[in-house]
Formats: structure tokens, C-alpha cells, sequence
């Protein structure tokens, strides 16, 4: 019986198999690389000012329902705030919480008074000054603070998030008590301040048993520099 050598007309048969492998891959190869490119340009929103007056209508709306959690979303999970009611840097939700937990009860408003926008690839950030509209909780009557601001937003999961935000009085002579904000300490309890501020206790009695589950406030933390060639990182005082 005769057998019939299979491996040598194998190999008879492999270069006529390459080629057209070989042309396959030369033509798939530029049409990967060419989607690849049209996803990554898809994937850079440059914002417009009309984006950024959208923010700051959002920024205004959360304000105006006066729940700190409304607020503090609006920031990334990393984010930093100094407000000028508590010159202290904030690099935590709990402690931007915190600061807002306070601020609400003066039921703040803004009014944009001048504005520059600066936009690239997912940023955007909005300096200028506005006229902050505060109510006085010892008088009832509604008083303003002109100040300087600066937001740094950042496109994360298709939202724009805070990353930064600086807000300082224009005057320091404008700085008093009446508006200002504790700085962040150990965890409080809503009985230890319900006679002083009933708002800022209603809150804290629901996240009570969470409160005395922790030890202590969160530790502030500094970001690191970012990629990308640009440098929306700031000192965080405005001068």
C-alpha cells in the first residue's frame, strides 16, 4: 500500500497561504490605526464659553437648593476647594462637605461680574470676579461680598467636574464672622450643635451613626502635577 507523503505538499502549499495573510494584515492594519485615531479625536470635547456659562448656572442652581450633598457632587472624587468663609485647603468630599454644610445656611448666590474662559482638550477654566449674595443669619438681611474666583473643570466620565476652585474676598477689609465657616475637625455630632445651627444638625443626624464610626476628619492631600502639556494646577490663594 502506498502512502501518501502529506507534510511535503504541506509545505508546497505555505507560501501560497502567506500571501494573502500577509496582504489581509497590510490592509487591516491602516484601517485599525485610522478608527483608533478617529476614536481618540472623538474623544477630546473642547468646551466653548457657552459651556462655561452653563456651569456656573449649574454651580448657582446647586447653591440655591442649599444641600451641601448637591454641591460638593459637582466636585471630582479628588477635587480641592478654598472658599474664602474658611481659608483652609479642602482636598476631600467629607471636608468640601463640611465647608458646605455651613455655607448653604446663608442661602449664596453668585452674580458674574467679569469672566475669562480658557479651553483645550476635556478642560476648561473660568477666572474672574463675581458678587457673592449672602443672607445674615444674625439679621435676616441679605448682604453682598465681591470676590475673585477661579474654577478648573475636567471632562471625567462624560460630566464636568470641579477640580479645582479658589474663591477669595476682592477686599479683605470685607472679611468678618458673619460669614464664616469652621475649619475642619473632629467628626461633629448634631447634638453637640443643635442649639447653635438646626440646619447643619438635621444633617448630620441622618449620616449620625457614620460620623460616630470615624475617628477622625480626612487627612488633606496635595495632587500631583497633571499630563497633557498644560498646567491647570494653581497655588490656591489668589493674588
Amino acid at each position: 500500500m502506498r502512502v501518501l507523503d502529506t507534510r511535503r505538499r504541506w509545505s508546497h502549499r505555505v507560501p501560497w497561504l502567506v500571501w494573502p495573510l500577509l496582504a489581509t494584515l497590510l490592509c487591516v492594519a491602516p484601517a485599525r490605526h485610522a478608527m483608533a485615531e478617529a476614536q481618540s479625536t472623538s474623544a477630546c470635547v473642547v468646551p466653548t464659553q457657552e459651556t462655561a456659562k452653563e456651569l456656573m448656572a449649574r454651580w448657582n442652581a446647586a447653591l440655591k437648593t442649599q444641600h451641601p450633598d448637591r454641591v460638593t457632587r459637582l466636585f471630582a472624587t479628588d477635587g480641592d476647594l478654598l472658599g474664602f468663609a474658611s481659608p483652609v485647603v479642602r482636598a476631600s468630599y467629607m471636608t468640601i462637605r463640611d465647608y458646605y454644610l455651613y455655607f448653604v445656611q446663608f442661602e449664596p448666590q453668585v452674580q458674574v461680574t467679569s469672566s475669562h474662559v480658557e479651553a483645550g482638550c476635556n478642560y476648561l477654566i473660568e477666572s474672574g470676579t463675581y458678587t457673592w449674595l449672602l443672607k445674615s443669619k444674625s439679621t435676616g438681611v441679605t448682604e453682598t461680598r465681591d470676590a475673585r474666583f477661579r474654577f478648573i473643570y475636567e471632562l471625567m466620565g462624560g460630566q464636568w467636574k470641579v477640580s479645582q476652585y479658589v474663591d477669595a474676598l476682592a477686599a479683605e477689609t470685607d472679611a468678618d464672622s458673619s460669614f464664616a465657616v469652621p475649619p475642619p475637625s473632629a467628626p461633629r455630632l448634631a447634638a453637640g450643635i443643635r442649639g447653635v445651627a438646626p440646619a447643619v444638625a438635621g444633617f448630620l443626624k441622618r449620616a449620625e451613626p457614620a460620623v460616630r464610626a470615624t475617628t477622625g476628619s480626612p487627612a488633606l492631600k496635595s495632587r500631583p502635577p497633571k499630563a497633557g502639556g498644560r498646567e491647570p494646577e494653581m497655588e490656591l490663594s489668589i493674588r
